[in-house]
C-alpha cells in the first residue's frame, strides 16, 4: 500500500497520472466497492450502512479503477480513524448536472469517529501531512491517501468537501461528473401491471432506507407500506388480512432493535399462517446464514 501511493503520488507530481475512459455500469462498482469495504467494517465491529438513491444514470463512461480508489479510500480512513462500535455511512446519489452528456456523481463517506481539528482540516490534502495527537499516533498511514484522492477528484472535474468535528465524525463529499454511455440506452424501470396491484411492506429501522425505498418503489408504480420495527410490521401485516388486503411481499431489514429480521418473521407466521406472503430479507451478512 506505501509502495502504491507513493507511486501514485510521484506520477501525479510528474504529470504522468492519466485517467482512463471505459464504459461501466455503477452497480458493478458499487457492488465491487462494498465487498472489499464490509470485511473491513466487520472486523472492527462498526455497523456500514451503504444508500444509493436518485440515480438516473447508471451506464457511465469514466476510469473505474481511479473512481473506486476514490472511494476505498476514504472508506478505509473512515474505518482507521473510528473506534470499535462506530458507524461508517456511505451515501451515492445523482444530482443536478448543467453539462450535456454527463451525470453529477456525489458520493459521501461520513464516520462517527475521532474527528479533526479545524486546522489540520485545512492542510488535509497537504502531502506526508498528518494530524498529531495522542489517540491518533498510533495509528499507521503514509498522509498520502488524501492528497492522492484530491489529485484523481481534480482531474476528473470535481469537488472535494471535507466536514469534520473532533470527537464527533467526519464526512467527506465528493462530486464527479462522469460521461453518460448512450450506446447503453439508459432507460427507466418499465410500469409493474399486476392483476390486482402490487402493494409491498418494507421494514427497516433506517428512515433514510425507508425513504429510498419508497422512492423507487413509485418510479415502478408499487404501493409500499413502510414499518419502522418488527413489531409493527407484524401489526400492520395482520391489520391488513383481517380487512382482506394482504401484501403481496414483505421485505425486511436483517437486524433492528426490537426484533431482527428472523424473529420478525417467524412472529408474522404465527400471525398470518398460511396466508403468509414470500418474506426478503435484506441487508444480511451472507456468510452469516447457514
Amino acid at each position: 500500500s506505501l509502495i502504491n501511493d507513493i507511486l501514485d503520488m510521484s506520477k501525479i507530481e510528474s504529470g504522468k497520472f492519466q485517467l482512463n475512459a471505459t464504459p461501466f455500469g455503477l452497480d458493478e462498482i458499487t457492488t465491487k466497492f462494498i465487498d472489499i469495504a464490509y470485511p473491513q467494517m466487520r472486523a472492527k465491529h462498526l455497523r456500514f450502512d451503504v444508500s444509493i438513491f436518485d440515480i438516473a444514470h447508471e451506464a457511465l463512461i469514466g476510469d473505474t479503477l481511479r473512481l473506486s480508489q476514490v472511494l476505498l479510500n476514504l472508506t478505509s480512513n473512515a474505518v482507521k480513524y473510528t473506534p470499535e462500535g462506530g458507524s461508517v455511512k456511505v451515501t451515492i446519489t445523482e444530482c443536478d448536472s448543467h453539462r450535456a452528456g454527463f451525470a453529477q456523481l456525489r458520493f459521501e463517506v461520513e464516520d462517527s469517529g475521532v474527528g479533526m481539528s479545524p486546522e489540520f482540516v485545512d492542510h488535509i490534502f497537504d502531502v506526508f501531512e498528518r494530524e498529531r495527537n495522542e489517540t491518533i499516533n498510533f495509528i499507521q498511514g503514509t498522509g498520502l491517501g488524501m492528497s492522492i484522492v484530491k489529485s484523481i477528484v481534480d482531474m476528473m472535474g470535481g469537488t472535494i468537501a471535507v466536514e469534520s468535528t473532533v470527537d464527533v465524525g467526519t464526512k467527506i463529499t465528493v462530486e464527479v461528473p462522469l460521461r453518460i454511455d448512450e450506446a447503453a440506452h439508459d432507460d427507466a424501470p418499465p410500469a409493474v401491471d399486476v392483476d390486482g396491484g402490487l402493494r409491498l411492506l418494507f421494514v427497516d429501522d433506517n428512515e433514510s432506507v425507508r425513504d429510498n425505498v419508497v422512492v423507487v418503489m413509485k418510479r415502478w408504480n408499487i404501493d409500499v407500506d413502510v414499518a419502522t420495527s418488527g413489531s409493527k410490521a407484524v401489526a400492520l401485516a395482520r391489520a391488513a388480512h383481517e380487512e382482506g388486503r394482504d401484501y403481496r411481499g414483505i421485505v425486511i431489514d436483517w437486524i433492528m432493535p426490537d426484533l431482527d429480521g428472523i424473529a420478525t418473521t417467524r412472529s408474522l407466521a404465527d400471525a398470518l399462517g398460511d396466508a403468509l406472503p414470500p418474506v426478503i430479507l435484506a441487508s444480511y451478512d451472507t456468510t452469516a446464514i447457514k
